[in-house]
């Protein structure tokens, strides 16, 4: 289990953006919200992760490990 965690360079202020789910045979389920409803969203691999919720030059995304990340 992760976080999503986008960062905003020059505030220097993040948020968590979503949650997500690594599988075994690497398949990503990732959860936003916005106003109270809940998106899910499925990527064949982690990398594809943080591209998609890295936006302009501005907006960095990077995840958070709940535990220890997988090897």
């Amino acid at each position: 289990m992760f976080a999503v965690v986008q960062e905003h360079v020059p505030r220097r202020n993040a948020r968590i953006a979503a949650w997500g789910l690594l599988y075994a045979d690497d398949r990503v389920d990732v959860t936003t919200y916005t106003e109270g409803q809940g998106v899910r969203h499925r990527f064949d691999d982690i990398d594809r992760v943080e591209r998609r919720f890295s936006g302009p030059a501005s907006i960095s995304a990077r995840l958070v490990w709940v535990g220890e990340p997988p090897a």
